[in-house]
This record gives structure tokens, sequence and C-alpha cells, in this order.
């Protein structure tokens, strides 16, 4: 008199506990699977993947920070800000250890952030007192003078290298103590020039005149010029992109980094998500409360 199957007290469970399962093993499969560096831990696994500096994604900062441009010099007490001064501080310490004057920054692919990385850690190494320039050697897709807020100028690194104007005229100095060279008119940058002696000659004379020189480069994976200027400079720093770069392409690149003239010093981890909770989050608020605010 009574059915004996299905009998909701029991079919009900079953199906919830079922697609719990089914829903959980998906996930953990697709982890599993995904290549992508995602969270600092990841760069464990990474043979000489040594951490520099993890800079937050913007919506991690309670500070409440809208442009990254600039954000040391503009937003001084944000917690974004701090991060950049954290990773200068060890750079700075690594440059100095091995003599080094030149340091190429570079990623594997493109829109990593590695221009507004590189204004913002020569902005706060300018802060200490040090004479800093940055030079965009990005002949493909130059944006430090945008990143840097300045102006575009007329010539540049492109037209020094053909010979159509001397380096110290090509010189932009912002209001920060901070010297930045374009990529020069259109015309004039020609890939192939940054593998010349006038290049040579001119990356030699800047370290003469400065105390760093950065060197924004394109990424690894669209052009051989970043590979050919890690070459040329003292050493070198990879920025990764959080979720847009596979282990196995970061590997490689530091691999071939490391077979460079250059000595590669790290990994800056550029906008993780969701870094702002457990420990992370008391951080960042007892970094954004510590400054007493008018």
């Amino acid at each position: 008199k009574e059915r004996s199957f299905p009998k909701i007290e029991v079919v009900v469970p079953a199906c919830m506990f079922v697609c719990v399962g089914l829903v959980a093993g998906i996930i953990f499969v697709r982890e599993f699977l995904d290549n992508r560096l995602k969270y600092p831990s990841d760069f464990a696994a990474l043979p000489g993947a040594r951490l520099l500096g993890v800079i937050p994604d913007i919506s991690d900062d309670p500070t409440g920070v809208q442009e990254t441009e600039m954000v040391v010099r503009d937003e001084p007490d944000s917690v974004i800000a701090e991060t950049y001064r954290q990773a200068a501080s060890r750079v700075v310490k690594d440059l100095e250890a091995s003599g080094s004057k030149s340091l190429l920054l570079m990623s594997g692919m493109p829109e990593a952030g590695t221009t507004t990385i590189a204004a913002n850690l020569a902005a706060s190494i300018a802060a200490t007192g040090r004479k800093v320039i940055v030079v965009d050697a990005n002949f493909r897709r130059p944006r430090l003078e945008s990143a840097a807020l300045v102006a575009p100028a007329r010539q540049g690194l492109g037209d020094v290298l053909s010979g159509e104007a001397p380096v110290e005229s090509v010189i932009v100095s912002t209001p920060d103590s901070l010297d930045i060279i374009g990529a020069g008119s259109e015309q004039n940058r020609v890939f192939e020039k940054l593998n010349t002696r006038t290049f040579d000659e001119t990356l030699g004379r800047l370290k003469q005149d400065y105390d760093m020189v950065l060197i924004d480069g394109p990424p690894g994976v669209v052009s051989g010029d970043a590979l050919m200027l890690a070459s040329k400079c003292d050493a070198a720093l990879l920025v990764v992109r959080s979720g847009s770069e596979e282990r196995g392409l970061v590997g490689r690149l530091i691999n071939q980094l490391g077979q460079m003239e250059a000595s590669f010093i790290g990994v800056i981890f550029n906008r993780p998500r969701n870094t702002a909770g457990g420990y992370f989050k008391k951080n960042f608020l007892t970094m954004a409360n510590y400054t007493p605010k008018d």
C-alpha cells in the first residue's frame, strides 16, 4: 500500500548530494588542468621564480584608488603605492649588490602591465634620492609617456638610434624628479636598431649619467627584441599578469633569461585578484589606516 520507490525523503537528499559532488568534481578538474598563474603561491613550483613583489588588483585596495598610472606619486598612501615601494626596495637591493645599473622589464604576454610597473618602480626609486631614467624600448606598442602622464615628445629613442637627435635632447623630466625617454617618432622606431652599437653607446652614456636605467621592453612572446635587450642590460626582471600567463611560458622565459648576460633578479606578480581575504585583508586595512587622514 506504500510506494517503495522513489521515496521523496531518499531521492531529494541523494540528488542534492550527487549534484554537489558533480559540481565540486568539475571545479577540481578545471583547477587541476588550469596552468595559469593566479596566486603568489603558484610560483613555488617554478624553479628560479623569485618573487620581488606582488602588486594587488585595484579592487583589493581599500583606499579606493581609481587609477594605477603613477599611483606612487598621486596616491602615496594607497596600498598599491606601498606594495610598489616594497618591491622597489628589493629591486634596488639586488641591483646595488651586484653593481648593476641597467634593468630590463619585460613580460611574456601583452597587457601584463609592464609599463605601469616600470614607471611606478622608477618613481619609488627616484623618491629615495637616486637619479633614475626610464627608456621606452617597446617600438611595437609604446606606452611609457602615457603611463608617466607626460605629453608625447616629438623625438625619442628611435630618433637617437637613427642619428637624428642626441640623447640629451629627447629626455623629458617629470615633476617628481623622474626622467623618461619615449620611443620616438613612428618612422624611426625600427626594431633592428635596438641591436646596434649605437644603442650600446646610448645605454652606456645613460649609465654614466644616472644611478639606474630602467628599460621598458616588449613582451617576449610577440617579439625577439626583449631577449635581445636582456643581453645588453645588466639585469632583467619579469612581469607576470595574474591569470594571463601559464607556468610553462613563464618557466621557459626564466630559463632563457638565465642564459643571457643579464642577471635575472626575479618576478613581479601583477594584479592577482581576491588577495584581500584572510590575513591579506587585515594587512591591507592596517596599511590603509596607519597614515592619519586630514
